[in-house]
Parts: C-alpha cells; structure tokens; sequence
C-alpha cells in the first residue's frame, strides 16, 4: 500500500462513493483552514485509490519540520486490522518523507451511542454530570478493537477530563433531516 497526493477532483470522486465521510475530510475544509496547507491524500492498493483523507500541515517557525493532522480522518477500511496497519504505515512513511514530525489522526469511528430518551432522562433526573458517566445504549466493539490497535501501534489518545478531544469535540450529536418539514426541526 502506497499514500501519495491526489487532485482534488480525485478526492472528491472517492468521498462521493462513501456512505459517509467527515465534513473536515472534505478539500473545502482545507480552503477554511487558510493558516495550514492542505493536500488532498490518496492510499493505494496497486493502482487502486482505496482511501482518501485530508492532510493539514503546519510548518514550525526556523526549522524544516511541520505538524500534521487529519481531522477525523483519514477515510480509510478502519474494520480490517491488516488493512489498518498496512494504512497507517504507508501514512507514517509518508508523513516522514514530508519532515512531519507529529502527526494526529481521527478516524471517523463511533465507539459509544446514546438514544435521545436516554439523554434526556439522565439530564432531567440530574443521573449524570457528564456524558461519560452515562452507560451507553450501544458499543460499537470493533471501534475498542481498533484503539487497542491503535495503542498498540504506539498511537496514543490525548487524555483529559473534559468532554472534547485536543481539537474536535469527542461527542456528536447526528440529527436525522430526511423527510423532516421546516416546523418538525423546530420542534
């Protein structure tokens, strides 16, 4: 497996056959982030594009050394632990080949759901402080898979005792649109 860059065209190809893929893994999020530079990244099985993700770099002042991130990315097969290894390794390569001496990922995995009644119920009893201290209605088991992998791998997780990750929020709230009328969201 091979990470080169890709147009822009090329990455926007791939995201649009995906079922769902980051807004902050899109080539417009890196025209919002004007104060990084952002390449557009493709992983390749031979010739075939495989995955796709969206590198923001930042260059440190006086030396040759950038910060790299891929919010909530990249798009790449997370449920194979082959494939992720062989992934991540031909994103370190790259990563090393363009002076990044750190590099952050998110791989765009749910590991834990709450059903709304869920939430509201704690809120309303005053059961839970916080959303961690909420058991969950659903785990995502191949999710836990991948963070042992990652730790493993020698990743490792910012750890705090907020609810936010060291850039994105770690909590999402999705909120169904299809089929929904202007006065059934404002409800």
């Amino acid at each position: 497996m091979e990470v080169r860059e890709i147009s822009r065209e090329d990455h926007l190809a791939y995201i649009q056959n995906q079922p769902s893929v980051s807004f902050l893994q899109t080539p417009a999020w890196g025209d919002v982030k004007s104060d990084w530079r952002a390449r557009s990244l493709g992983w390749f099985d031979g010739t075939d594009l495989i995955g796709a993700g969206l590198l923001l770099t930042r260059k440190l002042p006086k030396l040759n050394k950038f910060l790299g991130y891929l919010p909530e990315g990249p798009d790449i097969n997370w449920s194979g632990a082959a494939e992720a290894d062989t992934a991540l390794t031909a994103l370190v390569k790259f990563a090393k080949s363009q002076n990044i001496f750190q590099l952050k990922i998110g791989p765009h995995v749910w590991v834990r759901r709450w059903n709304c009644e869920t939430l509201k119920t704690a809120i309303a009893s005053g059961v839970a402080k916080n959303i961690s201290a909420l058991p969950s209605d659903e785990v995502n088991s191949d999710a836990n898979k991948l963070i042992s992998q990652l730790k493993a791998g020698g990743w490792s997780q910012p750890v705090g005792g907020s609810e936010f990750g060291d850039f994105q929020a770690r909590f999402v709230f999705q909120l169904e649109l299809l089929g929904k009328s202007e006065d059934d969201l404002l409800r």
